[in-house]
């Protein structure tokens, strides 16, 4: 069982090494809060201020370890070090928030509003520090893990290239050596799987099906991970739901969101749409002001884009160009550095205050809070050209947000951004977009992201 394990254990980390993390979380996190009160007070603050503390202190205790969860800091062999300080920065400042309207709800006013501020100070980088310590630490007990890259030769050293941008500790093996057939003696498989140890195992889309389930099955049993780039079929199979005809079991495959997830997500959109522009009105007013006095032109921005069913529509933005941007150009992607942004829209691209306006074009219906990117018609035909079922993305309400947003960069190829598309359409529920808003407000302090 030690030989068949050994690969797991190094990619897997061990539950009692995150056990110890989560609870030293746990304890820096609230001695930040006794720490600020004794700075607030300048010494052991009054009962009544404190005994609000602890009126919260579970509960934001918990929301502090389900965000460190949803933003992968208990999966830190599988982040990227640089993705560590945003991470932390984007659970601690949403679990303030949780924090301020627990004690305003509990407490009343016997939480001073100060601490909240003096705490930040303290907790960034405690636990910025220590989680930097545990990414190291992670890597240290694993080492360098052998991912085996199984395609043809020119699929395998694309993903292997993919790979080796996330992590040194990601040791890619590109194999353009077929397994063998799925009906092969067993003896070939273990012969196969002996010339090519790995850690993980990670199949590349091109593989046949059966291939694939062999393979799978040879993993399993040794307890060896596999890593699947899903294909269309795949990502089809991912949503189905079992029924039957007669006697005999099939898989339903639908397309598109079912009804009843249609309205909800609607009505989410609506609320979220309509108390967002009241809410924002004032930052609105502000920004449209900055733009108008920073350079000449609109305020705001007009561009059509392509929608659900290949409707186009107008998405409204901040005006971040030159307003003569494309005249000579024509319609291209921006870079990183482009002399046509102008200085105040670099700080509202960074920021993504230039978004806002599209809260109205949520509120009317044209796109929604989370989904696929809304497309240029340039750029759609072009990728409808060269990349197969491109299309299928259509069938979804363009988003604010959405999986492919913050799980990709602005250089992911299209053909992955068309998986998360799929994917996100296939595994759709509320929570769902509840997670990827949450991984939105990381995105926000990542340079390189999708959004």
């Amino acid at each position: 069982m030690a030989d068949r394990t050994a690969a797991r254990r190094r990619y897997l980390l061990p539950v009692w090494f995150l056990l110890l993390v989560a609870l030293a979380d746990a304890a820096i996190f609230n001695l930040c809060y006794v720490a600020a009160f004794y700075l607030r007070f300048l010494g052991p603050p009054p009962g009544y201020n404190f005994v609000a503390y602890l009126l919260v202190a579970p509960w934001i205790t918990m929301g502090l370890w389900f965000l460190f969860q949803t933003y992968g800091l208990y999966s830190p062999q599988h982040r990227a070090r640089q993705e560590v300080l945003p991470a932390v920065l984007s659970a601690l400042l949403l679990d303030g928030l949780l924090a301020v309207a627990l004690s305003f709800a509990l407490g009343g006013f016997s939480f001073p509003r100060s601490v909240f501020l003096i705490v930040g100070l303290l907790q960034l980088p405690a636990l910025g520090a220590w989680h930097r310590l545990v990414w190291q630490w992670s890597q240290g007990m694993l080492g360098q893990r052998r991912i085996v890259v199984v395609g043809s030769a020119a699929e395998g050293a694309e993903l292997a290239a993919k790979l080796s941008e996330h992590s040194a500790a990601l040791v890619p093996v590109a194999t353009a050596d077929a397994p063998p057939a799925p009906d092969a003696p067993e003896d070939a498989w273990s012969g196969w799987l002996a010339a090519h140890p790995g850690d993980a195992y990670l199949l590349a889309p091109s593989l046949p099906g059966e291939t694939k389930v062999a393979l799978a099955t040879r993993c399993s049993l040794r307890e060896v991970p596999v890593l699947l780039v899903p294909d269309l079929y795949d990502i089809l199979l991912f949503g189905a739901h079992l029924n039957q005809v007669d006697d005999l079991p099939v898989l339903e495959v639908r397309t598109g969101l079912p009804d009843g997830a249609r309205f909800l997500k609607r009505s989410i959109d609506l609320v979220f749409a309509a108390v967002g522009l009241v809410v924002t009105a004032p930052l609105l007013a502000l920004v449209a002001l900055g733009v108008k006095l920073s350079s000449p032109g609109p305020v705001l921005y007009r561009q059509e884009r392509v929608g659900e069913q290949g409707r186009r529509f107008v998405l409204y933005k901040f005006r971040t160009m030159r307003a003569d941007a494309e005249q000579l150009s024509g319609p291209t992607l921006a870079v990183s550095g482009d002399p046509r942004i102008t200085p105040l829209g670099r700080v509202l691209r960074l920021s993504h205050l230039d978004e806002l306006p599209q809260l109205y074009n949520i509120l009317v219906g044209e796109m929604s809070l989370v989904g696929p990117r809304p497309e240029r018609p340039f750029f759609v035909e072009q990728f409808a050209r060269s990349v197969p079922n491109y299309a299928e993305r259509l069938k979804l309400r363009a988003g604010l947000t959405g999986l492919a947003q913050v799980s990709g960069k602005y250089t992911t190829d299209p053909k992955d951004k068309l998986r998360y598309d799929l994917l996100y359409a296939r595994a759709y529920s509320p929570l769902q977009d509840l997670r990827i808003l949450l991984h939105t407000v990381r995105s926000l302090f990542q340079r390189g992201r999708a959004l």
